[in-house]
């Protein structure tokens, strides 16, 4: 392996084409600003289809898969953090999708932050910063942001279409110039329903944004408030659903047997994927919204920094307080 493909795999962007291209002349850098289509996460939405190109990896139907290897952590490396804040009078939760095989998460003085692991091998630091500032409204985040960044940042602009997320139609992109090493930085803010605001902010550097700054994006696209208590069915569906994907992701479908049915249609990836996954929101389509016996479940996620968007679709149905997969299937 050269030098740029240690960097590429490092930057989080490990896309095979890719790594061709930088073994190529290179004619000038430019950086590529990627739209991506957003969709409610963690809440009974409506599915959404899309036409999509096939996914990058081949397609197999169901297989029997060999146990994982001794002492291997899997399957729940990928799962749904639940951080907490505390303020004076009431407590904040929040939930975010972190893909820990290649991410850590630590919190310090109530600043979360999300890190890459390959970080010891980057130029310059990439991170997600989550922090929550109470009393404080969205718009008056925004301005103080924005004016604080100004004295750091070469440009700075507050945008409305590209790389904005559900929870934050408003986002403000800066930058420190256009050398390959150069500081960009996102950040995206939500209201926490109690007269405050969470903040995320993402730092990379120009050659990392098709690798951990899309990665980021897609994290803070299911970033989640939440208020109040979870309905019981709904736990499980969400617990059975992430124990799916792992399992789809990670073709390792032997730690799922239970929460198959019978004669379960399965056609997914037919390798494991797991490391390079980036999942960008979890959409919910049930069949009512007391105690539902059915639900449709749709997991938008990528395979590469470069990679369009794919859906893993499956429909399960509840018996009995259990949720059990009818069948599973990538939309292209």
């Amino acid at each position: 392996m050269n030098g740029q493909e240690r960097l590429f795999r490092a930057i989080g962007n490990v896309d095979e084409q890719l790594l061709e291209r930088s073994e190529q002349p290179s004619r000038g850098r430019r950086a590529v600003w990627l739209a991506a289509g957003m969709a409610a996460c963690a809440a009974l939405a409506v599915l959404v289809w899309s036409l999509l190109p096939p996914p990058p990896a081949a397609i197999s139907e169901r297989e029997p898969s060999p146990p994982p290897a001794v002492g291997d952590p899997n399957p729940m490396r990928l799962h749904c953090l639940e951080l907490r804040t505390e303020p004076e009078e009431s407590e904040l939760r929040f939930s975010i999708l972190v893909n820990e095989e290649s991410y850590s998460v630590s919190e310090q003085d109530g600043v979360y932050t999300i890190l890459p692991k390959s970080a010891a091998e980057l130029p310059k630091e990439c991170k997600l910063e989550i922090f929550h500032w109470p009393g404080v409204t969205v718009s008056d985040a925004i301005e103080q942001i924005r004016v604080s960044l100004e004295g750091s940042y070469s440009s700075v602009e507050v945008q409305d279409d590209y790389w904005t997320t559900p929870y934050s139609p408003v986002s403000i992109k800066a930058s420190e110039g256009t050398d390959w090493d150069a500081l960009q930085m996102d950040v995206w803010f939500a209201e926490d329903g109690q007269g405050g605001v969470f903040v995320l902010e993402s730092v990379y550097f120009l050659e990392a944004t098709e690798g951990h700054g899309l990665r980021f994006l897609d994290m803070a696209s299911t970033f989640t408030p939440s208020s109040g208590e979870t309905p019981v069915w709904f736990a499980q569906l969400e617990d059975t659903t992430r124990q799916l994907y792992t399992a789809a992701f990670s073709n390792a479908w032997d730690s799922v047997e239970g929460l198959l049915e019978e004669n379960a249609m399965i056609a997914a990836y037919s390798e494991d994927l797991y490391a390079s996954i980036s999942i960008a929101s979890i959409d919910y389509s049930v069949s009512g919204e007391t105690e539902p016996d059915s639900a449709i479940v749709s997991v938008k996620h990528r395979t590469g920094g470069e990679d369009s968007f794919v859906y893993l679709t499956m429909g399960l149905s509840r018996t009995d307080g259990q949720w059990q997969a009818g069948w599973i299937a990538l939309e292209k």
